[in-house]
């Protein structure tokens, strides 16, 4: 502990992995060492978080939402002002100063602001990473090139003759850079090459095992480099894990770290190469292990974590922070069945449970199980692909079918059974066709019928009307067709068929249809001289005037029909009307003409309105245009 209290006040952390600080996941934190400020008993807690970076006695955390947490030493307000925002995707933290960098690649600080470490900001966007020293930060820029700002001039040991540190003024030009560190007296960055460049000042040049800059490792290939602010030692990782040191060596830094001579402090299990990261402190450093665990040498604050579940590692004054790879309990995935059905008896029921989920298996990959819990009858339905997400079944009864689903994820953990329910009991609506007349002319419009369809359920119906038949070369069609009441127009001569099709909910009834046949107005004025005539010959003699007058008004009529076969339409019109001269009073004037030129042969107004319909008709279509 008197080494403890001798340095309490120093910095000594800063995360460091790859060119940035934390990992690709989201992991918890753990924390070991002096419980100095709450460093370890308020340590963040959840699973969430994806970078870690800390400094003397506080630390930063940046969640997967990009939200920040900051925890221990409130001096400089570096807890209570830290932003709520979200979006961050870099932090750091410094001498009471912490750092944020949004998406955009603007910077945030909050903090101690002593040397303008916060009011000297770098405006603007496109920053890449942001990394705090003691009283200065630094930053890279899209294009690799390295912006600095805070303290520039640092004393050290004027006994020593040595002078001051330009960390900020001398910081080199050019661009391509990847990675910066730095301390108190030095800072450094990473080449594209993965060789390294430093500035600053060696605060004790007297001393070999001091020498911040002279040291540096003539040597390209490096992966990532570490340091401290407080620190007095730096760290490179080659590509095959082994790990480089410059600097002091005063708590072993360096001749325990792994892989170098007197690595025997070093502590057992670590192996010489294979580390992926690195965090350097002031007196002591850790290192993570390919397999996750964690190597620790120098001074020792505390007994590091066990395991080799780690992916990011960070010093603070009086210990080190970890993030550590939670890996949730697997919980059972969820069966989503689709929702329920109404069908017709005979239709495929086509089942879909691919909304099914779960929380670590995809869902295309989880296992299917369909099966029958009720149906109609006594033996349940084929089912096809009963183990797939979307197997179908022939609905082939009426009634009610039940299927229960359950999915199973990777690790053989069942869902509980979801349900759908497939119902057939709707009945199919009922089409009523109807025609306003059999017989139609050529040329004129027919109209249809079907508002007299329904549905057993009272479910709302639409309608669809087609001609089904037609005579050979007939172009005619159908006019709201989609209505209750469409009508056609004829254009040629023969049987028309039109099919009405009425549809619910769930699809389409039984079709009904309905003929007619269009005929020409002389054909069709002949059928209804036809039919006058069988209206008169069918009169009882109380019907008539005389048999003989009965006779005579068929005679007209039988004369018109010859007339219109030889083509002499005129005269046959003729003849009609002498007919119809002799049944018209009931008509026209209310009662069967008296006595007189002018006498009704018909006396019944009965008989004489479907005489005088037929002959008036017959009589309208001649007089229509050929």
């Amino acid at each position: 502990m008197k080494m403890q209290n001798a340095f309490r006040g120093l910095a000594l952390g800063l995360l460091l992995l790859g060119t940035g600080t934390g990992n690709a996941h989201a992991d918890e934190i753990v924390v070991w060492g002096v419980d100095d400020q709450g460093m370890v008993s308020n340590a963040p807690q959840g699973s969430d978080f994806t970078k870690i970076s800390s400094c003397f006695n506080s630390a930063i955390a940046l969640r997967e939402d990009g939200s920040i947490a900051v925890w221990g030493a409130d001096n400089f307000g570096q807890v209570t002002n830290a932003p709520t925002e979200t979006g961050f995707i870099d932090i750091s933290s410094g001498n009471g100063t912490c750092y944020a960098l949004r998406a955009d690649g603007s910077i945030l600080a909050w903090g101690a602001n002593n040397f303008g470490q916060v009011t000297n900001v770098p405006a603007g966007t496109g920053h890449t990473s942001v990394v705090a020293g003691m009283g200065n930060a630094f930053a890279l820029r899209a294009d690799g090139s390295i912006v600095g700002w805070g303290l520039d001039r640092v004393t050290t040991d004027a006994r020593r003759g040595i002078g001051t540190a330009l960390q900020i003024t001398s910081i080199p030009a050019g661009t391509g850079y990847t990675q910066i560190v730095a301390n108190g007296w030095a800072a450094y960055a990473l080449r594209a090459d993965g060789s390294v460049v430093g500035w600053g000042a060696d605060p004790y040049l007297g001393y070999d095992d001091y020498r911040l800059l002279k040291d540096i490792p003539n040597a390209a290939g490096f992966t990532t480099i570490s340091s401290s602010p407080y620190g007095e030692a730096a760290y490179a990782l080659t590509p095959d894990g082994s790990i480089t040191h410059w600097g002091r060596n005063n708590f072993g830094q360096k001749f325990f770290a792994p892989g170098q001579p007197g690595s025997a402090g070093v502590n057992p299990g670590a192996s010489a190469n294979g580390y992926t990261a690195i965090a350097g402190g002031r007196f002591w450093a850790c290192a993570l292990a390919a397999d996750g665990s964690i190597v620790q040498w120098g001074y020792e604050w505390g007994a590091k974590p066990p395991g080799n579940d780690f992916t990011a590692i960070a010093t603070y004054y009086g210990g080190g922070i970890a993030l550590k790879s939670v890996v949730p309990p697997n919980t059972a995935p969820t069966a989503v069945a689709g929702d329920d059905q109404s069908i017709r008896a005979g239709d495929i029921v086509e089942l879909d449970g691919s909304a099914s989920f779960d929380d670590n298996t995809a869902a295309e990959l989880l296992s299917y199980s369909w099966t029958f819990s009720a149906f109609p009858g006594t033996t349940a339905p084929d089912l096809m692909g009963g183990s797939t997400a979307t197997p179908t079944f022939l609905a082939d009864l009426a009634g009610t079918y039940v299927l229960d689903l359950v999915v199973t994820d990777d690790a053989g953990l069942p869902s509980v059974v979801d349900q759908v329910e497939i119902s057939s009991q709707n009945l199919a609506p009922t089409a009523v066709a109807l025609v306003d007349f059999e017989l139609a002319v050529v040329g004129t419009t027919s109209y249809f019928d079907g508002s007299g369809s329904s549905d057993p359920e009272l479910d709302e119906i639409t309608f669809s009307w087609e001609i089904t038949a037609a005579p050979l070369g007939s172009t005619a069609t159908l006019v709201d067709a989609d209505t209750a009441m469409p009508s056609l127009t004829t254009d040629m001569e023969g049987t028309y068929e039109v099919t009405l099709t009425v549809s619910d909910s769930l699809g389409p009834g039984a079709p009904a249809s309905v003929e007619f046949v269009a005929t020409t107005p002389q054909n069709y004025a002949e059928m209804k001289i036809m039919e006058a005539c069988d209206l008169i010959q069918a009169l009882s003699p109380e019907q008539v005037t005389s048999r003989g007058n009965q006779n005579a008004m068929c005679k007209y009529l039988k004369n018109a029909t010859k007339d219109l076969q030889r083509g002499n339409t005129s005269k046959a019109i003729d003849d009609l009307n002498k007919a119809l001269e002799r049944t018209d009073g009931c008509a026209l004037r209310g009662s069967p003409d008296g006595n007189g030129a002018g006498r009704d042969w018909v006396v019944d107004c009965d008989a004489q309105h479907g005489i005088y319909n037929a002959l008036k008709l017959a009589i309208d279509l001649l007089q229509l245009p050929q």
